[in-house]
């Protein structure tokens, strides 16, 4: 009898054992199976993307008779220097943007470098995005860019006369123009 008992134990330890090895195999094991034939031809194709937002830097051309001292594109970054001589004179350039990639873009933010106070009486300064007009940054725009679209960006520099010729600066300045415009990609 206790030669019985002992098979009995050594059977049910060692099915406890052949438990745990299995259960452990699954907890460590992640097997991925992709159903399909190679002789019959099935195949996966996993194709590359890109994300491509940026601005055509061939696509600068300034509008006025006044051109920029320098001026700089990058990616969605722009800068422009311009010297303004009198009340009357303008500075204008216009660029373009285009979505190269494979994701459709949203444009969520156009941010431009502020004037101060002062600024503002003799100088304006807007950026137009596809006919629209900005004065200030805007961080709550939801403008699409289609995949292989093109838009079209204008800056506008205008040294105005203020009402008061007090307001007119009194020394030369140096006003750098510069911002960015901020796209995402559509999620919906």
């Amino acid at each position: 009898m206790n030669g019985k008992k002992s098979e009995k134990k050594t059977i049910i330890a060692l099915a406890a054992v052949l438990l745990l090895m299995a259960v452990s195999f699954a907890i460590f094991t992640t097997t991925l199976y992709i159903g399909g034939n190679a002789a019959n031809g099935a195949s996966v194709t996993v194709n590359s993307t890109s994300w491509s937002v940026h601005y055509v830097n061939t696509s600068l051309n300034e509008t006025s008779t006044i051109k920029a001292t320098t001026k700089t594109l990058t990616d969605t970054d722009y800068s422009f220097n311009v010297q303004l001589n009198q009340p009357g004179d303008v500075y204008d350039a216009t660029w373009n943007v285009t979505n190269d990639g494979n994701f459709a873009a949203v444009l969520n933010e156009i941010n431009m470098s502020t004037l101060d106070a002062a600024q503002k009486k003799y100088l304006s300064y807007t950026i137009t995005y596809d006919g629209t007009t900005y004065s200030a940054s805007n961080t709550s725009l939801a403008l699409d860019l289609a995949v292989g679209a093109t838009k079209t960006i204008s800056l506008h520099l205008e040294y105005l006369m203020p009402s008061a010729s007090a307001d007119l600066p009194t020394t030369s300045q140096t006003i750098t123009v510069s911002g960015n415009f901020v796209y995402n990609q559509k999620t919906s």
